[in-house]
């Protein structure tokens, strides 16, 4: 019983130790909701340290949203520091050592930092991403700070707006469109 306690002990203390806070510049999603035709998601942009303090959130890291699709909107809230920039393209700009998944076809979204040198944990709140109306679904992110020896790239999973338009809407959409031609063919025909 004792060599037990022993070993689950030493278990915990080497669980403890071998854990690590996690540090880079990751977003957040907090919230979203319909807003006229639109869904509005709202995002806060974790910049942390690791525990020697030696990352630092520097002008032109990033972090890059795959597969979002068209984006009508970006506001970001007052900027503790710098601002957070945004551009879109069908091939977005990737962290060094990631492998992100990336329709070729699908925009992503791009949110680049511009300002002063951070070395202290820093969020950037209330970024709000306004799309045409969508549903929600879990995406893959990829995103850069500075570390002493160059870029340190992260990778990871938050929730996005859906693009890829769910199998019921592209046939709903297939019935409305023959719909529409058979109403033109049959008044075509009555006019001859």
């Amino acid at each position: 019983m004792k060599r037990l306690s022993i070993l689950c002990a030493a278990a915990v203390l080497i669980a403890m130790g071998s854990s690590r806070a996690s540090a880079g510049f990751v977003p957040q999603f907090v919230s979203s909701s319909n807003v006229l035709n639109t869904t509005v998601l709202i995002y806060t942009l974790n910049f942390t340290t690791n525990t020697g303090g030696t990352e630092q959130l520097q002008t032109g890291d990033f972090i890059t949203l795959y597969d979002v699709g068209p984006v009508t909107s970006v506001t970001t809230g007052p900027a503790p520091a710098g601002t957070i920039t945004n551009s879109q393209s069908l091939l977005g700009l990737t962290a060094p050592s990631t492998t992100p998944t990336d329709a070729s076809n699908i925009l992503n979204l791009t949110l680049t930092y511009n300002g002063p040198t951070l070395s202290v944990d820093t969020p950037f709140t209330n970024v709000q991403i306004t799309v045409p109306i969508t549903t929600l679904r879990l995406g893959t992110f990829t995103s850069t700070d500075t570390i002493p020896l160059g870029k340190n790239g992260q990778i990871g999973q938050v929730t996005l707006p859906n693009a890829v338009p769910e199998p019921t809407s592209i046939v709903m959409g297939g019935i409305a469109g023959l719909a529409g031609l058979g109403l033109t063919w049959g008044r075509r025909n009555r006019q001859s």
